[in-house]
Parts: structure tokens; C-alpha cells; sequence
């Protein structure tokens, strides 16, 4: 990698998601802060959420193969995109990109744990101290765990801003064909962004367990970026 021959945007975005993923995998815990925890996503109800994690989350990574796969994505895809679109768009790309992200996975958060909570008896509190209340409890424990980790969890968000690079990528060069580790033959971008589209709703609305990847905030990201991309290539707006 020449990093002299990377566009401005993408080289700055390569640093910054650097710095941060050092931070807060290496140098924090070595140093026993407790600050990185104010940049991943939060459930917007929950009180560890902050505004400001709208932007600081879509450059935290859960850890280094999450972290290798989307700086190779970027450095890859990005620096293509950015001489294509220009640097100030393509930025607007990343970031609303990655808003999207957030967006979406904070609404599916909303309306799994509205879900949960609709499948608990309305009059769990009355019972709560009579002899019922175990019974209560165990029937809807799933209920209740799965409102508890949506509330309480948190979102690294970095991948949905490349999702929104990748579709962007596949908007522009759609015949450009892709080597990937895991397919012996090339395939061309038009086909493998689709395929991976589909596979993100297979696997956000299998909601299978042991998953804790959010598929949903890749899915936001993915329709942003082809927004973005698609007005841009209407508008051909171009900044040098």
C-alpha cells in the first residue's frame, strides 16, 4: 500500500479509524480508562447514550478482524469512489452513510424491544409479589432477556458507512470484478453487492442466536450510500 497515492478523505479516515481502534483496544485498557465507552452506540433510551455518538460510534470496531476487513474495504473501495465523486462528496458519502446506519439499527432496536415488551402480561407488576410472580417470570424470561440486551448493548459502527462505500462502489463500477478469498472465481460488483444485501436481511431478520453482528445497521448504510451515490450520478456534482 503506497499510502502517499490514497486521496485525502480516505487517507483521514484510514487515521482516524486507526487511532481510535489503538485507543481503545491497546491504549486505554493499558492506561485503565474508561472513555470509550462514551463512543460506541447506545440504545437512544438507554442513559449511556450520548449525541455525540452518532458520529464518534461509525469508527469503533468490536475487534481486529472486524477492524482489518473494513480499513482494507475502505482503502480498497474508498480511494476509487473519492477520485470518482471528489473528496467533499464523497465524505458527505461516509458520514450519511453512516448516520443511516445508526438511524435504522436504533429503530429495529426500538421495535424489538416494543415487541418484547408486548409479549409480557400487562398485569406482571400486580402479580410481582404473589405466588405467581415465578411462574410470570420464567414464561417470559426470553422476553424480557432480549428487551435487557437490546436496551443495554452496544454498536460499533464503522461497518455501516462501508457498506455504504461498497454499494456506492457497485453503483459506479458495476463490470468491475471482485477476487474474494472465499470464491475461487471473480465475480462482478453488480452481482456480489446484491448477494451481499441479501445476505444481511436473511441474517438480520433470522436474528439467529450466538449473532451479534448488527445486520441492520449495515442494511441502513447500504441504502444511503446508493441514495447518495445514485443523486450524485443524477446531479453529477464534482468537486476538485
Amino acid at each position: 500500500m503506497n499510502f502517499k497515492n490514497i486521496p485525502p478523505i480516505t487517507k483521514i479516515l484510514l487515521i482516524i479509524n486507526t487511532i481510535v481502534f489503538l485507543f481503545t483496544g491497546f491504549i486505554e485498557p493499558k492506561l485503565g480508562l474508561n472513555i470509550s465507552d462514551q463512543f460506541w452506540m447506545s440504545y437512544f433510551q438507554n442513559p449511556n447514550f450520548y449525541p455525540w455518538q452518532i458520529i464518534t460510534s461509525m469508527f469503533t470496531h468490536a475487534n481486529f478482524q472486524h477492524f482489518g476487513f473494513n480499513m482494507f474495504s475502505l482503502w480498497m473501495f474508498g480511494r476509487i469512489i473519492e477520485r470518482s465523486m471528489g473528496s467533499k462528496d464523497f465524505l458527505k458519502l461516509y458520514i450519511f452513510a453512516g448516520i443511516g446506519a445508526i438511524v435504522l439499527h436504533q429503530f429495529v432496536s426500538y421495535i424489538q424491544i416494543q415487541n418484547a415488551l408486548s409479549h409480557l402480561p400487562t398485569d406482571a407488576l400486580d402479580k410481582i409479589t404473589r405466588e405467581e410472580s415465578f411462574q410470570i417470570i420464567e414464561e417470559n424470561r426470553p422476553f424480557w432477556d432480549s428487551a435487557i440486551n437490546i436496551f443495554k448493548g452496544r454498536a460499533a459502527g464503522a461497518s455501516g458507512a462501508i457498506f455504504g462505500v461498497l454499494v456506492a462502489f457497485g453503483v459506479l463500477y458495476p463490470e468491475f470484478e471482485l477476487m474474494l478469498i472465499f470464491l475461487p472465481i471473480p465475480i462482478k460488483a453488480k452481482f456480489f453487492i446484491p448477494i451481499a444485501i441479501a445476505l444481511e436481511l436473511f441474517l438480520g431478520f433470522g436474528n439467529f442466536s450466538g449473532d451479534n453482528v448488527a445486520h441492520f445497521a449495515h442494511l441502513g448504510g447500504a441504502l444511503i450510500g446508493y441514495l447518495v451515490v445514485k443523486y450524485w450520478k443524477k446531479n453529477q456534482i464534482r468537486y476538485y
